[in-house]
């Protein structure tokens, strides 16, 4: 079983010109936009992985050999709730070929924290090819970026305030990094902001 993404954020929940306010740089020059920029990805990233909530909305791909008992756990949250963004496909027992599953088979528990799809009750999951990934779940999981102009997001305000002081630290300590006389940023009381976003699988 493998989980990866396949589409990364088409934004980010920090602009440049908040990092630049919370920074206290009125003026840099156009090398540190790119640093700066560089540095809010990296930081967003960072906390994605602690969290497992990306701040905003990406594309990810759940591999497996085989149909679960009953449901598919996705270890990343919130689900997509437009039911195009889950797309199932296994290859076909018959012919080998990717087949699309029928919706008609599933439900998608949006609430769940994981997130779960589920066997609807009297079917059962069509036979497949005997083949190590067979069976692929395609879903986007991410707080909604409106589509309006401007864009906004809902992340949290608390990740990201983390993001911003994360920014600011690396910046801060930029020269070190860079030499390689440090070897980890140095851990502050900013970190338990991320704390009640921590996604916790509690599944007997």
């Amino acid at each position: 079983m493998t989980l990866k993404m396949i589409t990364d954020a088409t934004a980010e929940p920090v602009s440049l010109a908040d990092i630049k306010l919370f920074c206290g740089l009125s003026t840099v020059s156009t090398v540190e936009d790119t640093l700066l920029t560089a540095m809010i990805k990296a930081a967003r990233q960072q906390s994605e992985a602690i969290t497992k909530r990306p701040c905003l909305p990406q594309t990810f791909i759940y591999e497996t050999d085989e149909w679960p008992d009953q449901e598919f756990v996705l270890s990343v949250v919130p689900l997509s709730t437009s039911t195009a963004d889950v797309v199932i496909t296994y290859l076909d027992a018959a012919s080998g070929d990717s087949t699309t599953l029928s919706s008609t088979y599933y439900g998608i528990d949006y609430n769940a924290e994981p997130g779960r799809i589920f066997l609807n009750d009297g079917l059962e999951w069509p036979d497949h090819w005997t083949q190590r990934n067979a069976i692929k779940v395609q879903f986007v999981a991410g707080c909604t970026l409106t589509t309006a102009a401007p864009a906004t997001d809902n992340c949290p305000e608390d990740v990201e305030l983390w993001i911003k002081m994360r920014v600011k630290q690396m910046y801060d300590n930029r020269d070190a990094l860079v030499s390689g006389n440090i070897s980890e940023l140095p851990h502050g009381f900013y970190d338990g902001l991320l704390d009640r976003h921590i996604l916790i699988d509690v599944r007997p």
